[in-house]
């Protein structure tokens, strides 16, 4: 799975790295973030929480914050790349970790994470008209997640209600439509 954290990393890198300033105001597929605040999601989450939730630790203080007035591009891009290879270390997916503070196996938290990454990274791509290129076996491993996990979200409010795809639409898509993500979204035309 840790290589999977890396290529995902990878290409939501290439994703932030293409939003311009003035699309950060533009709404995405989860209707309680604009392009902005999932960016910081996406630096906060999917960068300093990933690698301290690999290294079993605590994210650094003051990480959850506003990089939208700094290069997020880069930030993006260190942070989650760390994270890529803290995951990747030896041990990483074994013991405990936690997630919004409950100790969790460290493969679930690593798996929920990553998957976090995937959804999250899609719903930036499609929110700035970009169609994000995860391999197949990102796309697969993120089904195979979102099977185990999605009525556990569902329950938690993480995920809406499961959206209706074809079981012949590419594996991306069934994973989006289990977390109440429409694969067809499409930014509204300014008006």
């Amino acid at each position: 799975m840790q290589h999977l954290m890396t290529e995902a990393a990878a290409e939501m890198t290439a994703v932030v790295r293409a939003v311009k300033p003035d699309q950060l105001a533009l709404p995405t597929p989860c209707t309680e973030y604009d392009v902005r605040t999932l960016v910081n999601h996406l630096i906060y989450w999917s960068g300093f929480f990933s690698e301290a939730a690999a290294g079993k630790q605590l994210p650094p203080e003051g990480a959850q914050r506003d990089y939208t007035d700094g290069d997020w591009a880069e930030i993006f891009a260190e942070q989650s790349g760390r994270a890529a290879a803290t995951w990747a270390k030896p041990g990483a997916w074994e013991g405990v970790s936690q997630l919004a503070g409950t100790p969790m196996p460290a493969s679930v938290v690593g798996s929920l994470l990553l998957a976090e990454l995937v959804l999250h990274g899609w719903d930036l791509a499609v929110a700035t008209g970009v169609r994000p290129a995860y391999s197949d076996e990102v796309a697969q491993a993120t089904l195979g997640i979102l099977r185990q996990a999605a009525d556990q979200g569902r329950a938690a409010g993480i995920f809406a209600e499961p959206v209706p795809v074809p079981v012949s639409a590419p594996p991306l898509d069934q994973a989006l439509g289990l977390s109440g993500r429409d694969p067809r979204w499409k930014a509204p035309l300014p008006s």
